[in-house]
């Protein structure tokens, strides 16, 4: 489940696609989210357009709509969240029964963590065609914490509770949760399964915004010192360096936006243009 406003996503492991578990997964999600749920838009699945979960909906003040009939880009906000962060962290192994089901509960509790409080992402503001190209304007790089703490719409309260959990968590112990229960996955993915039930660390990706944080303090860091430190934490991760190259490209990029934004910086200051958003 995926809010479109700030991008907080919330998975919910389930045995099988049944219409009174997806009932009981909305309840679920409901007491986690830090705000109120408003209403559901799903896909046309027999199991979500059912009776159980139209009352649990009807119940709960809940609007519910659905994607039109063969028009899977009404789906576009979820099935990108699906590719970018399930299969990413599950991978394409065939996953089946009650060990599998708690084992990915155990990893979804962790990930929803690190994905909202400590993972940004890009929202689109705005598109235009001209002719065969098209030109995208994104917002500024932020995280679905963030974006909900500068959301106007969030209560003060609802905000210091985030702040203070955010406050609360550790990223690399989230990290290392998130791996041992990859590790059960893969251990109980059914065989000859492809690419089995986990994919390989990513420093890109799984651990860049604990590298980002290094970056900030330590702006002089080498991209091989950073991948010592990970090959420490995490050894069974990281070690042999075998992901150098990839977080040497990602530390250059950093420091490439970096440069760009204090020259586009004193630019500004000079010429008194603001900032774009």
């Amino acid at each position: 489940m995926t809010d479109i406003a700030t991008g907080w996503t919330e998975c919910v492991a389930m045995r099988m696609r049944e219409q009174m578990l997806i009932a009981g997964a909305f309840e679920q999600v409901a007491g986690e989210l830090p705000f109120a749920m408003l209403g559901v838009d799903s896909d046309n699945d027999s199991a979500v357009m059912s009776e159980s979960v139209f009352d649990y909906c009807k119940g709960h003040g809940l609007v519910q709509t659905r994607s039109r009939a063969y028009k899977k880009n009404d789906q576009a906000w979820v099935e990108q969240k699906n590719g970018a962060i399930v299969r990413r962290l599950v991978g394409y192994g065939r996953l089946s029964g009650v060990a599998a089901t708690k084992a990915l509960a155990t990893l979804y509790a962790s990930s929803r963590l690190y994905v909202n409080f400590f993972q940004p992402s890009f929202k689109l503001k705005s598109k235009t065609r001209y002719g065969a190209k098209v030109h995208k304007i994104y917002f500024t790089l932020a995280t679905s914490c963030d974006r909900l703490l500068a959301h106007a719409s969030i209560e003060p309260a609802i905000k210091a509770r985030l702040k203070a959990q955010f406050e609360s968590l550790d990223p690399v112990r989230l990290l290392q949760d998130i791996w041992g229960a990859q590790q059960t996955l893969r251990e109980i993915a059914a065989p000859g399964a492809p690419n089995g039930a986990a994919p390989t660390r990513s420093p890109d990706v799984d651990a860049w915004p604990l590298v980002d944080g290094w970056l900030i303090a330590e702006p002089s860091a080498s991209a091989k010192e950073l991948m010592d430190r990970l090959a420490t934490m995490f050894p069974e991760a990281y070690a042999g360096n075998a992901q150098l190259r990839t977080l040497q490209r990602r530390v250059q990029a950093w420091r490439a936006e970096g440069a760009k934004e204090m020259i586009l910086g004193r630019l500004r200051k000079s010429t008194g243009i603001p900032a774009e958003v």
